[in-house]
């Protein structure tokens, strides 16, 4: 029997593989796409990640700026180009 189709309420030793082309045959577009780009969706939930950490040392800014000069700053947009104090001793 080909993998395009399923046998409905089927169960036995062959029902992972029914269950199997029914999951490729419902992401078969993603995984083609997945094939030929090789493009993933794996720096948006990255930045995402990022952002909620940096959202999380955030609590008790006063403003929105404050959490946005911190995004732009961590996530390397703007450079910090600020001169430390010299030592006193």
């Amino acid at each position: 029997m080909p993998l395009t189709r399923s046998r409905p309420g089927s169960s036995g030793p062959h029902a992972p593989v029914f269950t199997l082309a029914r999951v490729i045959r419902k992401h078969k577009d993603e995984m083609l796409v997945w094939v030929k780009e090789r493009l993933t969706n794996g720096m948006a939930e990255g930045i995402g990640n990022r952002l909620r950490m940096i959202a999380r040392r955030a609590v008790g800014f006063h403003c929105a700026e404050g959490l946005i000069a911190m995004v732009l700053l961590c996530l390397g947009v703007v450079q910090s180009h600020s001169t430390l104090p010299a030592p006193t001793h």
